[in-house]
């Protein structure tokens, strides 16, 4: 696992000098140091990437991020604690263009914000905002199979919203207000 340095600007510490290092115009950062080295650009180095980024959206400045769980999925109120712990909350999707939004990265059933474990039939966000956008795929909510126990809202990759059983393992998504 590598990647290779990044390439330094004209004149900085990257630049060439007159038939000396031709190659050696990457720098890296190596250790504790705060010192950059003068280093050839296909040399290999050890590098750290962000394993689950947020997703900002510009016009309200809410950010999302999506937690896929495929070896562990999480139940309803497990993902919500994650999400707290991440100083979020499972997202609250309020409108048409945020679920265009956010449609792109689910790649597994989801779980959003939202679930009828007050009265049935009557959804709720987690985070009191009013439940007025729905996309809610055919037939949903159903309650699940049998008419019980579905009591949390779920999206699917298709962007299509259900109600699932709460103690049921899914992904979830995180929203930062």
């Amino acid at each position: 696992m590598g990647v290779r340095a990044a390439r330094g600007r004209r004149g900085g510490l990257g630049r060439r000098r007159a038939g000396r290092w031709p190659s050696r115009d990457c720098v890296s950062q190596t250790g504790g140091s705060a010192t950059w080295q003068d280093l050839g650009c296909n040399d290999v180095l050890p590098f750290v990437c962000e394993k689950e980024p947020w997703l900002l959206r510009l016009a309200d400045n809410h950010a999302y991020q999506i937690v896929t769980t495929q070896a562990d999925p999480r139940a309803w109120q497990d993902a919500q604690n994650a999400c707290l712990a991440r100083t979020a909350h499972l997202a609250t999707v309020t409108s048409a263009e945020e679920q265009a939004l956010l449609l792109p990265v689910l790649r597994s059933l989801t779980w959003l914000g939202a679930h009828d474990m007050g009265t049935e039939g009557s959804f709720e966000w987690a985070t009191g905002e009013p439940f007025g956008y729905a996309a809610w795929g055919g037939g949903e909510p159903d309650d699940g199979p049998g008419g019980g126990g579905a009591d949390c809202l779920a999206v699917g990759p298709s962007g299509a919203w259900e109600d699932d059983a709460c103690n049921g393992g899914a992904s979830y998504l995180c929203e930062v207000d």
